[in-house]
């Protein structure tokens, strides 16, 4: 499949603009980043549950075996901020790790196919470059 040809999902420019934000917001480092790219996973999760024909395509076993025990470290670390000394610092966290299980999430839910993950790669490897020169 060509570059040319590649008709670019919400969640490819989802993970692109959120690499691209996280990547000149301090590397995602402050807590209030690290929320907004959340929010930002979730509402197009969101969108394609609504809109996509079968949203849950690509759940399975292995979505399962990766994302019940995320999902369990989101909760734990969620609680944690109940006993915990600095309760602003376990809810940093658990906005870190909603983030992940919120993009295994989304693109879990997709099906699986060769070619939409190598347009994938090409289309997203490229682009975090201006970020690592700015870094620098």
């Amino acid at each position: 499949m060509a570059l040319s040809r590649f008709r670019p999902s919400a969640a490819s420019v989802t993970l692109l603009a959120v690499t691209l934000y996280l990547g000149f917001e301090q590397g995602g480092f402050f807590p209030a980043a690290t929320a907004a790219a959340a929010t930002v996973v979730a509402v197009v999760l969101i969108a394609r549950t609504v809109l996509v024909r079968d949203p849950f395509a690509g759940f399975g076993p292995w979505l399962a075996w990766a994302g019940v025990p995320l999902g369990l470290l989101v909760t734990w670390t969620a609680f944690s901020a109940l006993s915990s000394d600095a309760p602003g610092r376990a809810l940093s966290e658990f906005n870190r790790s909603l983030l992940y299980l919120l993009i295994l999430l989304l693109f879990g839910s997709m099906t699986r196919e060769l070619g939409r993950a190598r347009a994938l790669v090409r289309a997203v490897a490229p682009r975090p470059r201006p970020s690592v020169r700015r870094a620098f």
